[in-house]
């Protein structure tokens, strides 16, 4: 079965890379004022990406991954446009990694409840000296949540518009949606606790 369409909405998908394998952060957005994306706006998107990673998250990533490319794509369309940005930048945390399925997961709040009203973002190559035991140190955790709330919303790349993260839902009951719905992010939250992805370990799966 094809994918809902999702009206005035783009994905943003991270690639990174390292010797372990592959992995991949898949974030989603709406523009402000609110309308379809069209091929100049899917690469504004993915260079607002790609300067949030830079200036907020790259100093939290292991210097054993690299981020490889930001792919964004117009959801409004089945299937959508795409614009691929290639970064080839590495993290700049040169503690030492965890293995590749250690990581946390930091929740994506709207105020809406049910599955469609929140999403997760898994954090790729987390260093070892984030955490005590199975939490994540206060300080540490208090610098990520910051980075990851400046996701909210990007702002205008030159005279572009102004980018708003959103979650995205395709189901309902386990019924697929003819169009989907988002709705914007309003807070992202962390309870410390460290999480596993297990198909980020070689030769599970990306």
């Amino acid at each position: 079965m094809p994918q809902s369409p999702v009206p005035n909405c783009a994905q943003a998908v991270l690639n990174y890379q390292s010797d372990s394998g592959d992995a991949r952060n898949v974030l989603h957005f709406q523009q402000a004022p609110d309308f379809p994306f069209d091929n100049i706006n899917l690469e504004a998107l993915a260079l607002a990406v790609n300067t949030w990673w830079t200036a907020s998250l790259r100093q939290h990533v292991s210097t054993t991954h690299r981020l490889e490319s930001i792919i964004t794509r117009d959801m409004g369309q089945v299937p959508g446009e795409i614009h691929e940005r290639v970064v080839n930048a590495l993290g700049t945390n040169s503690a030492a990694r965890t293995p590749s399925n250690v990581t946390s997961a930091f929740t994506l709040r709207t105020g809406q409840g049910g599955r469609s009203g929140r999403g997760r973002i898994f954090h790729v190559a987390l260093s070892s000296g984030y955490f005590t035991g199975d939490n994540l140190t206060a300080g540490d955790l208090a610098n990520m949540l910051t980075a990851y709330n400046a996701l909210k919303v990007l702002p205008p790349v030159g005279s572009g518009p102004e980018f708003q993260l959103v979650v995205v839902s395709r189901f309902a009951n386990g019924v697929q949606r003819p169009t989907g719905i988002k709705n914007r992010v309003t807070a992202v939250t962390n309870d410390g606790i460290l999480d596993s992805q297990r198909r980020r370990l070689k030769g599970r799966g990306a």
